[in-house]
């Protein structure tokens, strides 16, 4: 035997410092969970996530905790910098972990913590073992992956592949519901953004990818989720279309991208009906208005540091039980970032959001003027469309791919090994 493949770990391939094939594919398995993705062998269940656990969901939890304990136990210093230089984050989920002492459902606020954990460590190995360009590919892989498996659900098991009600001709893949295949490329469209921005170079297979995730959204009909992507692509065309001496081209674009955010964050915040229904939706967001009273009413009862982490709607729980008989309907979120985030943690839990955007948004900026240039821009448009989708959906505090991509963002952003990576044009 080699010494190479001597010394190779389940963290190692021979003679490199990159994963061992056997922690890539839980990886694989783990991104595929936290985009929301499942493989169902009957039609979904929306409500299902009012249960509060799921058997299949715990096995990968528990996979990736052991992955990330044996990551950590086999490199502490290593943890311990990424842990320090993620502290913005960790400080969001130290108060989330505290929500235990005051929360409706402890157990369930301990058991979303501890997820919480071995998710902050996967993504200290996507970093580390990876590098944010890897990193970022992997993303995508596992994203265009849904697509694949998406497509051959609705041609195979309609059934399955497609969405029930108002929404039967959309495509939800191998999601729970459309919006939840839509909020997916979405994220995928980010993660070839950063590819594009850190290459200084528009390709062939850049926009082939960034086509079929269009097509996607579209066969998806996630409304919100493919104007976002359009304006991801055009602000990220922007910047390349600039680097290249393409002024007026770049001018274009941001303009354009700048009215579609304002248009997106005016209509978020009030809603007009023409502008709803140019979106193949109506005025009160599909009934998105309804369950924001009630929600606010529920905040009001604890504003200052919410219901508990992962707390409030679950099957049992007064509060959340007297929201569905108002609604009718068993809502699983508030379907407000912003309000989901106070009536979990009340408005503290929001300051400390706040503060790790507005942290997040001052570093970018001040990485434009040096190597990191890039990833400071793609980091602004990450927080902007964060901003802007967290007006209508509310997926942050359950470690979604915003959060990831966030997370990676930042750590490049902070991290040495970020300085390394891209110090190169573009």
């Amino acid at each position: 035997m080699s010494t190479a493949l001597a010394s190779a770990s389940p963290f190692t391939t021979a003679g490199s410092a990159a994963p061992g094939r056997l922690v890539l594919a839980i990886m694989v398995v783990a991104l595929f969970n936290y985009l929301g993705a499942r493989i169902s062998l009957a039609p979904p269940d929306p409500s299902a996530i009012l249960s509060g656990s799921n058997p299949v969901n715990t096995a990968i939890q528990a996979a990736v905790l052991l992955l990330g304990l044996g990551f950590a136990l086999r490199h502490p210093g290593r943890v311990a910098r990424l842990a320090l230089a993620a502290w913005p984050f960790l400080l969001l989920f130290a108060l989330a972990g505290a929500s235990i002492l005051w929360s409706q459902a402890p157990g369930q606020s301990l058991r979303r913590s501890v997820a919480v954990a071995a998710q902050m460590l996967f993504l200290f190995l996507m970093f580390s073992g990876l590098g944010l360009h890897r990193a970022m590919r992997f993303f995508l892989g596992v994203v265009l992956l849904t697509v694949a498996l998406g497509l051959l659900e609705a041609l195979l098991r309609p059934a399955i592949g497609f969405d029930e009600g108002f929404y039967s001709n959309a495509i939800r893949g191998v999601f729970l519901q459309k919006n939840g295949f839509g909020t997916a490329l979405l994220h995928g469209m980010l993660a070839l953004s950063f590819l594009m921005l850190a290459a200084g170079r528009l390709t062939g297979r850049h926009m082939a990818i960034a086509l079929l995730l269009l097509v996607m959204l579209v066969l998806a009909r996630s409304s919100t989720a493919l104007v976002l992507a359009l304006l991801v692509l055009g602000l990220t065309l922007a910047w390349l279309a600039a680097r290249a001496g393409g002024a007026w081209l770049a001018l274009l674009l941001l303009g354009v991208g700048g009215f579609t955010a304002a248009a997106l964050g005016f209509a978020g915040a009030f809603g007009t009906e023409g502008f709803f229904d140019l979106l193949g939706k109506e005025e009160t967001l599909t009934g998105r208005t309804d369950i924001w009273a009630s929600v606010d009413r529920a905040i009001a009862q604890r504003p200052l540091l919410g219901h508990g982490f992962a707390a409030f709607w679950l099957q049992g729980l007064t509060p959340a039980e007297l929201i569905w008989l108002d609604l009718q309907w068993p809502a699983p979120d508030s379907h407000s970032g912003w309000r989901e985030v106070v009536l979990q943690l009340g408005w503290v839990g929001f300051a400390v959001l706040a503060a790790a955007a507005a942290l997040s948004l001052a570093v970018a900026l001040w990485r434009l003027a040096g190597p990191r240039r890039a990833l400071g821009y793609w980091v602004l448009v990450l927080l902007l469309v964060g901003v802007i989708h967290a007006n209508t959906e509310a997926a942050l505090l359950r470690g979604d791919g915003l959060l990831i991509l966030w997370v990676l963002g930042w750590l490049g952003l902070v991290a040495p090994e970020g300085a390394r990576e891209l110090a190169r044009p573009g």
